[in-house]
């Protein structure tokens, strides 16, 4: 089950106060929620005190160390036990702040470790970028870009290319905030992340990006099997490239191994693909040049 976007709460807005309360959307009973919440000034946070007014939510990101903009942002996730939204508080700041929140709720998500280790990136700039490396098939980027000064955050008009756009709020006071995400479908995810400049007359010397990765249900799964010679025997060192059959005669490449020397073993790990078919191909320049291919069924177990 791949993780998959249930709703998205409306953005809060307060322009003097020290907490921030944050509408979470409906949805099911074990659903993920991710909060963020952005401040004007950075030296007043950041915000520390655990929120409150439902589960307990841990924090994805404090803001911290600054980067680029005045203004902090902070990110946290928790697992939902009920259907019905509620409000939940954020705070306290050191003084009175222009404070913008956000909730969305997704679902299919790991249940203990929901977003990916180690897939956590800040970046100083104006567009969704980062070198995330977690193998996280299935999985969801979430990348929530905010801005202070008086400089707009995106144009508005359309998400970057393969993004859904889940909010993006240009109104109430000078700092903003938008939300974007969209589905790990490549094998192994792209690195960095796709460029997307957003606006040319935004500044990237007023804005960052806090980028991760939502981690699947799914446990992983493997392709493994043994390289042998023309009469059975195991044959090592051989190259063996793993492809995934698409349907309509397409089959895409996910990766490549070497079989073990002696053994000949081989053995690819995946994620969420456990309704997929896939097939091999095994090469190995040597007296004689060897390659074969097996029949495109062989399904992760």
């Amino acid at each position: 089950m791949a993780v998959a976007h249930v709703a998205t709460g409306s953005v809060a807005y307060d322009s003097t106060d020290t907490t921030l309360n944050v509408t979470s959307p409906a949805g099911s009973i074990g659903d993920l929620l991710i909060f963020a919440v952005l401040w004007d000034d950075f030296s007043d946070g950041p915000i520390d005190d655990a929120p409150t007014g439902g589960v307990t939510l841990t924090e994805i990101t404090d803001g911290t160390p600054q980067l680029c903009m005045n203004a902090g942002l902070a990110v946290w996730w928790g697992i939902e036990d009920q259907t019905a939204g509620r409000a939940y508080t954020f705070g306290t700041l050191s003084n009175n702040e222009q404070l913008v929140g956000a909730c969305v709720r997704y679902s299919g998500h790991h249940p203990t470790a929901p977003y990916q280790s180690g897939s956590v990136a800040r970046k100083c700039g104006y567009n969704l970028q980062g070198g995330l490396s977690a193998n996280v098939y299935g999985g969801m980027f979430v990348g929530i870009p905010a801005t202070d000064g008086n400089t707009y955050m995106m144009n508005g008009a359309s998400a970057p290319p393969s993004w859904t756009q889940r909010f993006n709020l240009e109104g109430g006071g000078s700092y903003r905030m938008g939300w974007y995400d969209r589905p790990v479908d490549t094998y192994p995810m792209p690195q960095p992340l796709e460029d997307y400049d957003y606006n040319a007359t935004y500044y990237q010397n007023y804005s960052s990006v806090a980028m991760f990765v939502i981690a699947p249900a799914e446990t992983s799964r493997t392709i493994s099997g043994v390289t042998k010679d023309k009469d059975g025997s195991a044959l090592g060192s051989v190259v063996v490239s793993l492809f995934k059959d698409k349907g309509s005669g397409i089959y895409e490449y996910v990766d490549t191994a070497t079989s073990h020397a002696a053994t000949g073993a081989y053995s690819f790990t995946l994620y969420n693909d456990a309704d997929a078919k896939f097939m091999v191909m095994g090469r190995k320049d040597d007296s004689p040049h060897v390659f074969d291919a097996s029949d495109p069924v062989l399904t992760p177990a």
